[in-house]
């Protein structure tokens, strides 16, 4: 599969092919023929906009909110939520006047082309963004979409081009024409190519300025030893829904997100790789949406937060059977032992919290309803990442929103609350109620201070998305930011780089004793740390 910013070029590249091959196309058809094509597609789009616009305004808390959720707009989410339904009334009242048909064509084709990057990014840097239109646009995915509005985009071209290719003799008559001088090709080339270009620039500068919005915190500076990490090897992955599953016995094992019982055994000198073909006892895969792999010590488990289901099974034999317990619903599982289980899961409030599931001879579930503090909903304010933390025995979990993470036993009692070098302290989420679906959702992106985890011996690793006093503005486009701690005494000890490999960032990324195992799109690479690096968290200071 091709990776993210690979696709991005690719669609965007395609895109502009298009547009350049429709532009140097010589239309030789009748001035009554080009007359009624050029108003159907002015009627086209006023039907559209017009109904995307009402749509939008009907529904009007529920488009700002979808438009809040977005990474790309969200900064941008309260004036956008007026402006754009605006912007397409007042196009589609300009295609209407026959004076301002052309202008109103392609400002229909500069949105459209807006919306189709929109499109672009959404797809290849986001993991999911609602559809922000209304109405039966709201049905469409992403793909559909962005087929829909290339679709709409060739016609504004077409339309623009016909009026171009009128003629040059000043006597054609008609109200969807302008005058031989504002209608000559060399203008309207011009004019077209620095569409594409502003409407190109425009979304792309949201997107970066947005991001910039959040990155940047001066209150606080990161350590950086000197060349803390040596590149060992690399291995090319076949697809890119690989995920992390466990490192035991100079093993690494990866799961598929898209094909659950297929999964990849290998050295951890990434020098041979073994497929593996995961089987559920007298059980079909189909049955279970959402089996996630884990490996720990000498066994695997598949566990389903659909349907609250574990399957264990023994490295080696790749059979699991389904564990005879009626377990707790739960959106996260980390086994903790062969058989014990850390959940996330609901309480009687309808709020996360984190328990402790015991099988054995006395199935037991521990609960611990303090253990994750509610700022704002308890739900989306408290999630976070579940680790395990097998030398040290303890269970750690940094918030996604906030600078804190939990230290805590196998029992899920409270070790301590540690703090990261952040300064967000409280959870920037705003929450706001789909009355429709009778349900909360985040009303925009919240600001995400510990982006993904890993844990060995006494260290915390915690990827962050976020600059310090004294990180370059360009690193988080060329590498991911590593945060170290010793969470048995709280402090924070340095930080280093994963830089891109072959252009692709880190996805995800594991720790075992000084071996870093990266992630991206198409590779697994592994890095060794510096030794006297790695025992400055070794000791208990």
């Amino acid at each position: 599969m091709l990776s993210k910013n690979q696709g991005f070029n690719d669609n965007l590249a395609l895109l502009i092919q298009l547009i350049k091959n429709l532009t140097t196309t010589d239309m030789t058809l009748s001035p009554s023929f080009k007359k009624i094509a050029v108003e159907t597609i002015c009627f086209l789009y006023i039907l559209l906009f017009v109904y995307a616009a009402v749509s939008k305004l009907i529904d009007f808390e529920t488009f700002k909110i979808q438009l809040g959720q977005s990474p790309i707009i969200a900064a941008y989410a309260q004036i956008l939520a007026i402006l754009v339904p605006g912007i397409e009334i007042l196009i589609a009242i300009f295609l209407v006047i026959p004076r301002l048909k052309l202008l109103g064509l392609l400002l229909s084709f500069s949105l459209m082309i807006m919306f189709t990057v929109y499109i672009i990014i959404i797809l290849n840097w986001s993991y999911y963004v609602p559809c922000s239109c209304g109405g039966i646009l709201e049905k469409m995915g992403w793909t559909e979409h962005f087929i829909f509005n290339i679709g709409f985009v060739i016609l504004a071209l077409t339309a623009i081009m016909l009026i171009q290719y009128n003629g040059n003799s000043g006597n054609v008559s008609g109200l969807f024409f302008y005058t031989q001088a504002a209608a000559t090709a060399k203008r309207l080339s011009v004019s077209i190519s620095l569409t594409v270009v502003f409407s190109i620039s425009v979304m792309m500068l949201l997107y970066f300025s947005a991001e910039k919005l959040v990155q940047r915190n001066n209150a606080f500076q990161r350590r950086f030893p000197p060349h803390p990490l040596a590149f060992i090897n690399s291995r090319p992955l076949k697809y890119n829904s690989y995920y992390l599953a466990g490192i035991t016995n100079g093993r690494i094992y990866l799961g598929n997100s898209t094909a659950s019982l297929h999964a990849l055994e290998i050295d951890t000198l990434l020098k041979n790789e073994t497929i593996l073909r995961l089987q559920l006892k007298e059980l079909h895969e189909n049955k279970y949406l959402y089996l996630q792999l884990r490996v720990r010590d000498s066994n695997y488990f598949l566990s389903d937060r659909g349907s609250s289901v574990i399957f264990r099974g023994h490295i080696g034999t790749w059979t699991a059977r389904e564990l005879a317990f009626k377990m707790p619903d739960f959106s996260i599982l980390e086994p903790i032992g062969y058989d014990t289980f850390a959940i996330k899961t609901i309480n009687e409030k309808t709020e996360d919290e984190l328990a402790i599931v015991q099988l054995g001879s006395k199935p037991t579930v521990l609960r611990n309803p303090g253990l994750l503090k509610k700022q704002i909903d308890g739900i989306f304010d408290t999630d976070g990442i579940l680790l395990y933390n097998d030398e040290q025995k303890r269970i750690l979990y940094p918030y996604y929103y906030r600078n804190q993470y939990i230290v805590a036993d196998r029992n899920a009692a409270l070790i301590a609350l540690r703090s990261t070098i952040d300064t967000v302290t409280t959870a920037r989420i705003k929450i706001a109620k789909d009355i429709s679906k009778n349900k909360s959702l985040l009303a925009e992106m919240p600001t995400t201070i510990n982006a993904g985890a890993a844990t060995d011996g006494k260290l915390l690793y915690i990827k962050s998305k976020r600059l310090s006093k004294n990180d370059p503005e360009k690193i988080l486009n060329e590498a991911v930011i590593i945060d170290v701690y010793n969470f048995i005494t709280g402090n924070y000890l340095y930080s280093f780089y994963l830089y891109n490999f072959e252009g692709q960032k880190t996805r995800s990324f594991a720790v075992k004793g000084d071996l870093v195992i990266a992630l991206t799109d198409k590779h697994i690479v592994t890095y060794r740390l510096r030794k006297d690096i790695l025992n400055l968290g070794s000791e208990n200071h």
